[in-house]
Order: structure tokens, then sequence, then C-alpha cells
């Protein structure tokens, strides 16, 4: 396989060495190898790698929250060891979330899903289980967190040859040197995010960022003196570099007032930094025991928005992964009543089949059909506002309820007035809500074993609340 070598000697080398002549892309160590930027075609077999665990697979047997187990399990897996060397192109994880969201959504092991048949967008099923998503993997996101421990790998000591070799090649505050491709773009872009979850000890100062890094103070020197740092002309300068040429040499001549004042202010946090021997200590804001980077928690706080979603009470490990699946449709308002399958031409109707006095929606089904609103009624609940659905998680308990797994008692009684509409419309049954409080209690019941030891009891007080409901003393 040669590179930058004209064809003379190229035939000269296959004839002296009587080897093959090959071309880029090949595989070394199991990862595709090019002194280009890789084909999309080079990622395809380990894309298909996925075909030998779906192959075997009775997904048709396995309700959408067993498939979605096997998804988090097994498939979001298989190309963690790629994607912690390599950054997959958009195409190839668009490749891979078609695989995976077809088999989540329809059970299909060749890819093809049915727009009807994906209830949720993608990104929304992505979103971790504290921010109300199904706890998917988001493959770009995971292909940073993986890519950012190597960069840590460059800027720690360790026994990689590989890292010494490129630290004596490249400036690390600026990942440029005597390397290029793709790759190296790559690692250069993610190089600020790196800065931002790390601090840094100094030590020798030629691996520490002087305006980007964290380690003079909790914040970088950029955003505490960012109108110095905008007269600064080496912006990319290690902390060795500028206290060896002397901080005004790096800066403009002329300086605004303000900059003059940041000026001296950070010449006097200078006065007392000394340079020793040894490499810079770069230590991760969420970092493990062994100092290597937490990529676990660095991919929930990329994935956060800031608050927890009221709608991951959908993922309680109380309810079963059934419950735990319709919970979290239910409150995406995606469950398929008669108004969502309406939108998706399925029917042409969308009246109620119980009460046949109004749309067939998440919230009439739940609370505002005879049979939903009489059991919360004889339970003397009041659901919340019954035009948001996520208030079902902000009811407050009545006084004669227990407030501990209050939202799981709620997702029961929810699962049961669920169950009752799919009777009579599957099977052309009526229950009344003395039949669904009653198959509420015994599903509280069924329930007792999911608590742990020290709440086992509070099934045995929510059979007695639905045992009284049904006396007509709720």
């Amino acid at each position: 396989m040669p590179i930058h070598v004209n064809s003379g000697v190229v035939q000269l080398c296959v004839q002296s060495l009587g080897c093959k002549l090959e071309s880029f892309p090949q595989q070394y160590l199991g990862l595709p190898l090019s002194a280009n930027k890789l084909p999309v075609s080079a990622f395809i077999p380990h894309i298909q790698k996925t075909d030998k665990y779906l192959g075997s697979w009775q997904a048709t047997l396995l309700n959408p929250m067993g498939r979605a187990v096997l998804v988090n399990a097994v498939l979001d897996s298989i190309l963690v060891y790629l994607m912690s060397s390599i950054q997959l192109p958009p195409s190839a994880i668009l490749q891979m979330d078609k695989k995976r969201r077809a088999f989540l959504w329809c059970g299909d092991k060749l890819g093809i899903s049915k727009l009807a048949s994906c209830l949720v967008a993608w990104t929304n099923v992505c979103l971790p289980k504290e921010q109300g998503g199904l706890g998917i993997r988001d493959l770009g996101t995971q292909n940073i967190c993986l890519l950012l421990k190597l960069i840590h790998r460059l800027h720690c000591p360790s026994t990689s040859a590989w890292a010494d070799w490129v630290r004596n090649r490249i400036s690390l505050t600026s990942m440029t040197g005597d390397v290029s491709g793709d790759h190296w773009t790559c690692l250069r872009a993610l190089l600020p995010l790196y800065q931002a979850i790390t601090t840094v000890k100094v030590r020798d100062g030629k691996s520490c960022s002087f305006w980007a890094d964290a380690w003079l103070g909790d914040e970088a020197l950029e955003d505490t003196f960012p109108a110095l740092y905008s007269h600064c002309t080496l912006k990319q300068a290690s902390v060795h570099d500028v206290l060896e040429m002397g901080l005004p040499q790096i800066l403009v001549p002329r300086l605004s007032s303000q900059a003059t004042s940041q000026l001296h202010s950070l010449q006097l946090l200078l006065n007392g930094i000394t340079l020793t021997q040894g490499m810079d200590i770069r230590t991760p804001v969420m970092k493990k025991k062994d100092n290597n980077i937490d990529t676990g928690s660095l991919y929930r706080m990329l994935k956060a928005r800031g608050q927890d979603d009221p709608r991951a009470h959908s993922s309680r490990k109380t309810l079963p992964p059934r419950v735990q699946l319709f919970m979290w449709l239910l409150l995406q308002k995606k469950i398929q009543c008669k108004s969502t399958l309406f939108k998706r031409h399925v029917v042409d109707d969308t009246t109620c089949e119980i009460c046949g006095a109004a749309d067939e929606t998440p919230e009439h089904i739940i609370w505002g059909c005879c049979l939903g609103r009489t059991v919360w009624q004889r339970l003397n609940i009041q659901p919340g506002d019954p035009m948001d659905m996520a208030s079902l998680h902000t009811a407050a308990p009545p006084s004669h309820m227990p407030s501990v797994e209050f939202p799981g008692f709620i997702a029961l009684i929810c699962w049961e007035i669920w169950k009752a509409r799919n009777a009579k419309v599957f099977r052309g049954e009526s229950l009344s809500a003395d039949q669904v409080l009653l198959l509420c209690k015994n599903a509280a019941a069924q329930w007792k074993h999911r608590l742990s030891r020290s709440k086992k009891q509070l099934a045995d007080t929510w059979c007695s609340i639905f045992t009284m409901a049904r006396q007509g003393q709720g």
C-alpha cells in the first residue's frame, strides 16, 4: 500500500519483496485505515455486524420495551471500539439508526420501518431517561465522548507509544504540527470541548493553553479577561511560551483602557507562578478513580437540557417494562388512540368507542371519558389540568394515600383504564368502573414483588385503597 511513492519504485518493491499491491482503505487492528478521508463504504462491514444479532432474535415475540433493552444492551455497544478511534460520518450513523429504529418499533431485522410505526421522533427516543427519553444512545454524542478520551491520553503521562510519538510532533495546546488528515481535523475541533471539561495543575506549562485552559482559577483566562484576550496576537500560546516571552510580547502595542486594567491584574497573578519539571497534570471534571474521563457522566451532561423532564417518571423500576413504555408514550401523547391513528390515515373516525361523545385523544381516554372520570372520582383523585398530560406527575396525593411511589400508583390506574379501552375496541367488552378498580387491585398485588423490601407494605395499602373505592369509601 504505497503512500506518496512513484509507480516505478512501487513496481520495484513488489518484484523484490514478492508481495501484492493493494490500495486503501484497509483493515488494521479491526479499524479501517486510509491515507485519505474514509468513504462511507469503509464503515458498512461494521454496521452489518448488527445483522448477526438481529437474525438470531425473535423480535416478534418481544414488546417494544423488551426490544429497547436489547438495543441498549447490545446494538448500542457494537460500534464502541470503532467510535473510540474514529469519528463516524453522519451517513454511517444514519444507517445504524435506521436498523435500530426499525427493530425497536417494528421488530424488523432488515432495517425497514414504516412511518406509521415510528410513534415518537428519534431525537426524543435518544434522550436519557432522566430527560424523558428511552435512554437509547445518541451515537453522535457518544462518539464525541469516546474521542475525548483519545485526546485525554495525549495530555496525560502514560505508557502509550502512540501518545509519545504524537507528543513529539504536535503542539498539545492547538493540536497542530507534523500531522495531517481528516482524523486530526476532527480531534482539533474537539479540543475546545476537552479544555472546557478539564482543569490543569501547571508544571512545565508546555501542554497547557495560556488562554483556553482553566489553570489559574476556576475559569479560562479568555473568559476572565475578555478585553485583554481580544488584544492578543498569539491566542494558542502555552503557559510556558507566555512566561518565557513575557505577556506584553504577545499583545498588540496599543491597548484599550479596559485591557490595560486587566493586564495589570493578570500580571499580579502571574508573579506567583513558577514552572517546574514534569508534564502538566490535567484532571477531568467528570473523572474515574484512574483519572480517566467518565464518558457516562459526560454523555449525560452533553444531553442534558438544564433540568429533569417531568416525563422521566415513566422509567421508574417499580413499573413493569410494558407499563414503562405505555406511560412514556402516554406522556408524549403518542399512544395508539383514534386521534393518533386518524393523523396517520389508519382510521376514518375519531369518536370514542366507550362514550361516543367526544374525540378519542390520550387526555380523553385517561380522564375525560365517562369510564376514566368515574374511576378517578371513586378514588378521590384530581389528576390535574385536563389539558396537560404532564400534570399526571404533579398531581398531589389525597391525605388518605401515601406519597411514596405515588407516580407509580397513578401509572397503574392509567394502565388499567387503557386496557379497559382496548377490551371495548378489540373484544367488544364493556367494563364498569367497579371492574376496573378490581383489576387495579389485582395488578397492585402482582406488582408487590417489584417493590423493595422496605416498600412491599405499600402494595397492601394500594389494594386497600382500591377495595374502599369499590365500596364507595374512596
